[in-house]
């Protein structure tokens, strides 16, 4: 009943919460960006919310998934294991191995680094993964062209970006990423940082998802960090 609730009040453009509302301007750039044959990348896999997206947007493209929790990479193997090339480790901007904090009651929360847990009695277990670069296995997969990148990584998202240079520089794919307090700064990681590395090593912009859906102006260096630094948006595309 309560999926039923919020489905119906997403309709209506009514959101409950502020990730549920970027979970529905996620959806519509896919659904307006996409076309049927569209390769796209799940940078945080998770249980595949997002990769249920990329199959129904992009039936006939060739998709990869990321995650490194052990038992959460498992069961995606075995639910997607026809259409998605799952990955069980973590990407970063070194192919090796890598602690991890997996936060066993609130698995969504877990990265490379512990964070800001906004209060919660947290359960933490540090394992170690595996962990490549984007482009280094988009080459072994030989996947040549991406269209979409999607990256949650609570906080690790430059590192990310910085391992998928190649990838992002030459082809210019979307990438929706999530860059917030709380988390980025644990990395030390500023805004001005992630703003360069489209800006200036890619040649691309920065824009909130409503923004970019209303084809409004990208953000300026300064408007990013604002949106950083207030709290006020943390889910950006760069295009």
């Amino acid at each position: 009943m309560k999926q039923f609730i919020k489905k119906c009040l997403t309709a209506l453009g009514i959101y409950i919460s502020k990730n549920q509302k970027y979970d529905a301007l996620l959806e519509k750039i896919l659904e307006k960006k996409l076309d049927d044959s569209s390769n796209c990348v799940d940078v945080g896999s998770h249980k595949g919310e997002i990769l249920d997206l990329f199959i129904k947007y992009a039936p006939n493209g060739k998709h990869i998934g990321f995650e490194p929790i052990p038992h959460l990479a498992k069961s995606l193997k075995k639910n997607y294991s026809n259409s998605v090339i799952i990955k069980d480790c973590g990407l970063s901007n070194e192919c090796g191995q890598k602690e991890f904090t997996h936060v066993k009651n609130a698995e969504a929360f877990s990265g490379f680094k512990e964070r800001d847990y906004q209060n919660r009695q947290v359960d933490l277990e540090t394992i170690t993964v595996e962990i490549s670069t984007l482009d280094h296995t988009l080459s072994e997969e030989e996947i040549s062209q991406v269209a979409l990148i999607k990256i949650d990584v609570e906080g690790a998202e430059l590192e990310v970006l910085e391992g998928a240079l190649n990838t992002v520089k030459t082809h210019k794919p979307l990438v929706i990423f999530e860059h917030g307090k709380g988390a980025a700064d644990f990395y030390s990681t500023s805004p001005s940082e992630v703003f360069d590395f489209f800006s200036k090593r890619c040649n691309m912009s920065i824009s909130t998802l409503e923004e970019y859906l209303d084809n409004n102006d990208s953000l300026s260096k300064q408007d990013f960090e604002n949106h950083f630094e207030s709290g006020n948006e943390y889910y950006f595309i760069g295009h």
